[in-house]
């Protein structure tokens, strides 16, 4: 399980962009909501309608220069799983402007997602080369962590000293503790894991990496109330069902198993794992 860190627009890119994009705010969210809208751009009024990616492109057309709108537009394509065309909308802009960190940064998360881990760790690299940053870095050392590169334990090592301060101590803990679980070392990943819980209570990664670690162990009841635990922080978590659905199972309390998967299911229809476990046990 990967942490996602979400790269925050500096103040100034902020004031920048309020200052600038006002009149095509009420635009963007239009797009969302697939709505029409009506904008007023100086004395003239322009109403656009808007309908999913053509709308975009249009809009994109008509101001290409608006970085805000072909970021709305780049987020447009991730939240669609559209990942491909994402990428391949970063690289236009790369090439126009080959140091935006957060693009390549954005870029890696999206790698990710395609799971071209390679490109996501260089398109992390480079980020962190332009402007240093913990979120960077982190991203990086959680990569490579789940890969059981051990240059993620020197990376968290430089982000304590690059960064000190509690900001990026749960993070820290918890890719520690992904090393040492991906290398089959359950104890000390366990000694990271709580660290992160305490530093964070509702870090809920950490909670189903422990929840992971005892049912492999099978240790199903105390599995159960890790799960159990995720679900009272987060009620719409599929992850958190979908888990406590298999612990449900391997105890042969189908029943309740399947009632489990599909709470998963119907917060998730992405999730296939559940939908087949339920096709699976209502053979039985």
């Amino acid at each position: 399980m990967n942490c996602q860190i979400n790269v925050n627009t500096s103040q100034s890119a902020y004031f920048s962009f309020m200052k600038t994009w006002i009149p095509f705010i009420a635009l963007i969210l239009t797009i969302s909501c697939n709505n029409s809208s009506q904008q007023k751009n100086g004395a003239t009024n322009n109403t656009e309608q808007l309908d999913g990616l053509s709308s975009y492109q249009a809009i994109l057309k008509k101001y290409p220069d608006s970085i805000e709108l072909h970021q709305q537009f780049i987020d447009y394509l991730d939240s669609s799983k559209k990942y491909e065309a994402a990428i391949v909308h970063i690289n236009s802009l790369l090439q126009k402007d080959s140091l935006n960190q957060d693009l390549w940064f954005q870029k890696g998360q999206l790698a990710q997602k395609t799971k071209d881990t390679t490109t996501a760790k260089k398109c992390f690299r480079i980020a962190n080369a332009i402007y240093p940053n913990a979120v960077y870095m982190l991203s990086l050392a959680n990569l490579l962590a789940e890969q059981k590169d051990k240059e993620a334990l020197i990376l968290c090592a430089n982000i304590n000293t690059q960064f000190p301060g509690n900001d990026h101590k749960a993070d820290n803990y918890f890719i520690k503790g992904i090393y040492y679980a991906r290398m089959n070392n359950p104890a000390k990943a366990n000694i990271y894991f709580d660290s992160c819980i305490s530093t964070n209570y509702r870090y809920i990664e950490a909670l189903m990496e422990k929840g992971f670690i005892l049912y492999d162990n099978h240790q199903i009841s105390a599995a159960i109330a890790i799960f159990d635990a995720v679900i009272q922080i987060n009620p719409f978590y599929a992850d958190g069902y979908f888990w406590k659905g298999k612990c449900l199972e391997k105890n042969n309390n189908i029943p309740a198993a399947i009632e489990q998967y599909q709470k998963a299911q119907s917060l998730d229809a992405d999730l296939k794992e559940a939908a087949n476990a339920i096709i699976e046990l209502q053979k039985k």
